[in-house]
């Protein structure tokens, strides 16, 4: 038998059934015949009239209203957006517990909403989806917000206005090292029989580390790349099947180190943008950018996932590839092993795959740098920082008992709106017991529902799922050289009056104390100068 489709008629039909039948002038027309003209069941009208809602609704009726969903849509975006989304398991919860302290009649048998119900919230709010999170550290969050963002677009502006490269992509460079390891680096998606629980990939757990210098340029064109092994010894086979005029260089445990940075330079006047990596800042560095008229443009810390290209476009696929390149490279190596010797073989397709003209600029223009553009990076983007953010224009105060008291986060309008006001039965706080902290501001998405009026409830879901309070800083940490954007000169190796010398035997002195011309003497700068030694 043939499935028949309920409800055929929509709810712009059901609006102008409801006008036809309504209609203020005494020209209204029957149900019957609104009924007959609209397609719409006459005890359907009925009840919709009754009513007075259009909403188009089949089945029993929902635990949660129409409102109270809207709310919970809202809240999971927000908590999204901040870093800190639900699993379904966690809404689930939420859910039951929403219900539990409000005392609304439900079938849940269990501490959890079913499963079914929550299959059916998915398909009835679009614009919800099932992701997979990628995980970000706190600095991160925390570090990439407006007041920094702003802070280094105005300064890549200074520098690049005193330089006049707003017209020269060309002598516009980024620089980055990216870790690559001799091995997978994903898991994979394989075929084998169904239901079988053990599926192995025989294959090297941890490969050695090696390391690829790249350096870009504005225009789509990228530096031959450096790559570092890892030991002492170097051996000439090492180079071989390596992208045309690379080098390669031998290190101690394989990664970047002051020497061979020195070594890897794009040449003439450029302005070459790389993150505050400790191998980065010396003087020996400066002193060789100095000789080839190169200006050294240091990005804030944690925030180079958004503000340099090769992370944001380059190095984004790198590993997608890289992991493609070795099964097809496994296939011809029963041993499945993947030496230093033969490197090359691996690394140059993908090489080639990923530093494409497109990728290149696209990153570029992604950062905001060329074309130059401050509002490159999307608001959505500041949303983990704003749980955390302080206002720097207020000086930091250690908390006292009275102030911990009276400090309450503040509440945006939008979510006043969808805040439910306790009901007259609720039972008011007695003296002395703490009061909730209230939610942050939720920001609302400007593609979102119109905001309904709010259940009157007792607890709502912004008193389920808290977002954390903001704190003011109890202690003035120290920045470091690159909290901020910086050009690294000299000058931020040099202070006048800030110096004590170790002695040798673990003793501090200041200069002038002590002997004259020690030559064992080594110099460290106590302020937000980078250690290093004369």
């Amino acid at each position: 038998m043939a499935s028949t489709r309920r409800a055929k008629w929509s709810q712009e039909d059901m609006e102008k059934a409801m006008r036809a039948v309504n209609r203020g002038d005494g020209g209204g027309i029957s149900v019957h015949e609104a009924s007959t003209r609209f397609g719409i069941p006459r005890r359907t009208l009925r009840n919709h009239l009754s009513s007075g809602s259009t909403e188009k609704r089949l089945g029993r009726k929902t635990i949660l209203s129409s409102e109270e969903e809207l709310m919970l849509v809202n809240r999971i975006i927000r908590f999204a957006s901040l870093g800190m989304p639900f699993t379904a398991k966690m809404i689930r919860s939420h859910v039951f517990n929403y219900v539990a302290k409000n005392n609304i009649s439900h079938p849940l048998t269990s501490n959890l909403a079913g499963e079914k119900w929550f299959r059916l919230f998915m398909k009835r709010h679009p614009r919800l989806s099932a992701r997979k999170a990628q995980a970000m550290n706190q600095a991160r969050a925390q570090k990439l917000n407006r007041f920094i963002v702003n802070d280094h677009f105005t300064k890549l502006e200074e520098t690049m206005k005193d330089l006049d490269l707003f017209n020269q992509p060309d002598h516009i460079f980024n620089l980055d090292e990216k870790g690559c390891q001799l091995s997978l680096h994903h898991q994979q998606r394989v075929i084998a029989a169904k239901g079988h629980k053990r599926v192995h990939l025989v294959a090297p757990e941890h490969g050695e580390n090696v390391t690829i210098v790249a350096c870009v340029s504005a225009v789509g064109i990228a530096v031959p790349p450096m790559i570092i092994f890892k030991g002492k010894n170097r051996k000439e086979q090492y180079g071989d099947d390596l992208p045309p005029l690379s080098c390669f260089e031998m290190a101690e445990k394989g990664s970047m180190t002051h020497e061979v940075f020195v070594k890897f330079k794009p040449a003439g006047r450029v302005l070459l943008i790389l993150d505050g990596a400790k191998c980065h800042l010396s003087m020996d560095i400066l002193d060789e950018a100095d000789k080839y008229d190169i200006t050294l443009f240091c990005l804030p810390s944690n925030t180079t996932h958004e503000l340099q290209p090769l992370d944001t476009a380059v190095f984004h696929s790198f590993e997608h590839h890289w992991d493609k390149q070795v099964l097809e490279f496994w296939r011809t190596r029963p041993d499945r092993t993947l030496s230093k010797d033969v490197f090359g073989k691996v690394f140059t397709p993908v090489w080639m795959k990923c530093m494409t003209m497109g990728n290149i600029t696209s990153g570029f223009r992604t950062c905001g740098i060329y074309r130059f553009n401050k509002n490159a990076i999307p608001d959505h983007a500041f949303a983990p920082s704003e749980a955390t953010q302080i206002d720097d224009n207020e000086p930091p105060q250690p908390l006292t008992s009275a102030d911990a008291t009276q400090q309450q986060p503040s509440t945006s309008s939008a979510e006043a709106t969808l805040q439910p006001q306790p009901s007259v039965s609720a039972p008011a706080a007695t003296p002395g017991t703490e009061k909730p902290s209230q939610p942050l501001a939720m920001s609302m998405p400007t593609t979102s529902a119109p905001v309904l009026p709010s259940p009157s409830t007792n607890v709502s879901f912004c008193d389920l799922m808290k977002t954390q309070s903001k704190k003011k800083r109890s202690v003035v940490r120290k920045k470091s050289i690159n909290y901020r954007a910086t050009v690294i000169s000299k000058s931020l190796f040099e202070t006048e009056k800030n110096w004590k010398w170790w002695k040798g035997e673990g003793e501090w002195q200041r200069e002038g104390e002590g002997e004259e011309n020690n030559t064992n003497r080594k110099w460290l700068v106590l302020s937000r100068v980078p250690r290093y030694q004369n």
